[in-house]
């Protein structure tokens, strides 16, 4: 939301991956989504800190841009650009029926793409996962990190570009039933916000306002949420016709 780095270190959620005696054996059910929920979940906590600034960074400001890098990237941090690429495509390829889409039908340029999932927990997850994506590839190393990466997995090279991902998002968002909006939480709140930050056209823009009043009307405050994502559609909008 504000691009910064999480002050809490994501081997918390870490730890909470370790099953009791009682749970091994539950892979596929409540317990199985959950422990891949916490896996995309603490994998964008890595992300997040590879990738942006922490709040003690001096000169950091709140509502910081994320969309350039915003440390060195030595080799270790290309090593750990490409392993973070790497684990998080093992986990969308590897993620349990419950987070696969019912339906996924991609849209026109002006719009977003059709993406229905079954449960809460399917659009929260995948939701997390293409946030995920969206601020990693925004911050990528070297073009030949990316040509190797879909070489060795056999990814289309869409799927390697940021507004792949932010499509995503905001189609999943859209294409909920609106019950659903009553199991948001801040961390989809926050992956919908950055997405939405790269919505071009008028018609796009309208769609996810409406959107974001679901999640209003369902008792979320984010009236300042609405209110800054206009203002950088206004200064975006500036910027082109300049």
């Amino acid at each position: 939301m504000y691009g910064t780095a999480p002050s809490v270190s994501s081997d918390l959620l870490r730890e909470l991956l370790v099953p009791s005696d009682d749970l091994i054996a539950d892979t596929n059910g409540a317990y199985g989504i959950m422990r891949h929920s916490l896996h995309c979940m603490a994998l964008l906590g890595d992300v997040m800190t590879l990738c942006l600034p922490s709040r003690e960074d001096d000169g950091l400001a709140e509502g910081a841009s994320t969309t350039k890098p915003a440390r060195s990237k030595g080799s270790s941090q290309l090593t750990n650009w490409t392993a973070l690429l790497d684990q998080l495509w093992k986990w969308y390829s590897t993620r349990p029926v419950e987070a696969h889409a019912l339906m996924e039908i991609e849209g026109i340029e002006a719009t977003f793409p059709t993406i229905i999932f079954t449960s809460p927990a399917g659009i929260f997850v995948n939701m997390i996962y293409h946030a995920a994506m969206l601020l990693l590839l925004n911050h990528w190393p070297s073009n030949d990190l990316l040509v190797n990466f879909c070489s060795k997995a056999g990814v289309g090279g869409d799927q390697l570009s940021p507004t792949w991902h932010a499509r995503r998002v905001c189609g999943i968002a859209l294409n909920s039933d609106p019950e659903h909006t009553k199991c948001w939480d801040p961390c989809m709140i926050a992956a919908f916000a950055l997405a939405a930050r790269t919505a071009t056209s008028a018609h796009q823009r309208n769609e996810l306002l409406a959107c974001l009043n679901q999640v209003r009307m369902a008792g979320w405050r984010i009236d300042g949420l609405v209110r800054r994502l206009r203002e950088e559609w206004t200064e975006a909008m500036a910027d082109n016709s300049m």
